[in-house]
C-alpha cells in the first residue's frame, strides 16, 4: 500500500461550562470560586491511500480513506487552588488505519511480529489527580497522575511478520495503564484557560485476543510533545 496523500492532521480543543458566579476573587480557596472544571480535546488524522484491489487484478489500484479518531474529555473538582480531583474519559475510532504498532509474541509460532489495529473502536476511563501552581503571570503548571483502562469494542488489527507475511482477524484489548503528565496552562480568564500538554511517561498491561490467541506484554513509553504540544480549552464553573 502506498501513501499518497496526507489531508489533513489535526487538533481541535474544545469546551464548555455554566457559570453561575460573574464575580472576580482572586483566592480560590473562596467558597464562592469556580470549583468544577471541564476540558480536554479531539484528535482527528484523516489520509488516503493507494493500495492494490487483487478482485480486479493486480494493475487496478483503489483509493482508501484512512481514519484516526480520539475524543478525550475530562472532568474535574477544584479541592485547592493547587490540586483537582476528577476523571478523564476517551473514545478512540479507527478505519483502515494501523494504529498503536507494536510488537508481540508469536506463542503459535515462537516468533515476533508487529501488530496494529485497522478497524473499530475503543474506550477509556482514568481517575485522575492534578497538582497545578503559578508560573509566572498568568501561567501555570500541572502535573497528571493518572490510572486509566481502555477496553476494545468491535475491533480488527493486523499483523505483520517480515514485508509480505501479513494478516488481518478479530481483535480484543484489555489495557490497564498509569500515566504522569506535565504541561502548561495559559489563563485567558479567571474560568477559562489554554492546556498544552508537553510530556508524558506511560506504563500498562496490555491483554490482547487476536487470531484465537491470548497474549499479555508490558507496555513502556516516553513521549515529549514541546515542539508539538497537545492542546486543549479548560473551563472552570
Amino acid at each position: 500500500m502506498k501513501k499518497v496523500m496526507l489531508l489533513m492532521i489535526a487538533a481541535i480543543v474544545f469546551g464548555s461550562g455554566v457559570f453561575a458566579q460573574e464575580d472576580d476573587y482572586d483566592d480560590y480557596d473562596d467558597v464562592k470560586q469556580p470549583r468544577f472544571l471541564i476540558g480536554g480535546n479531539v484528535a482527528f488524522n484523516f489520509a488516503q491511500t493507494k493500495g492494490t484491489e487483487t478482485d480486479y487484478g493486480d494493475d487496478h489500484h483503489e483509493f482508501i480513506d484512512v481514519i484516526d479518531f480520539h475524543f478525550k474529555p475530562y472532568f474535574g473538582y477544584l479541592v485547592s487552588n493547587k490540586v483537582t480531583i476528577g476523571v478523564k474519559l476517551g473514545l478512540n475510532y479507527y478505519e483502515n488505519a494501523f494504529a498503536d504498532p507494536h510488537t508481540i509474541p508469536l506463542t503459535w509460532d515462537d516468533d515476533n511480529a508487529t501488530l496494529g489495529i485497522t478497524d473499530g473502536n475503543s474506550f477509556e476511563i482514568a481517575p485522575f489527580l492534578r497538582l497545578q501552581d503559578t508560573l509566572v503571570g498568568k501561567f501555570m503548571y500541572y502535573v497528571d497522575f493518572c490510572l486509566g483502562a481502555e477496553f476494545s469494542g468491535d475491533m480488527k488489527a493486523e499483523i505483520y511478520r517480515g514485508s509480505y507475511d501479513h494478516y488481518k482477524d478479530d481483535y480484543k484489548l484489555n489495557y490497564y495503564y498509569a500515566t504522569v503528565d506535565v504541561g502548561i496552562l495559559f489563563l485567558l480568564s479567571q474560568r477559562t484557560g489554554i492546556e498544552f500538554k508537553l510530556a508524558g511517561v506511560e506504563l500498562g498491561k496490555r491483554y490482547e485476543k487476536f487470531y484465537g490467541y491470548e497474549i499479555e506484554s508490558i507496555n513502556f513509553d516516553f513521549f515529549s510533545d514541546f515542539l508539538q504540544p497537545n492542546l486543549g480549552i479548560v473551563v472552570n464553573f
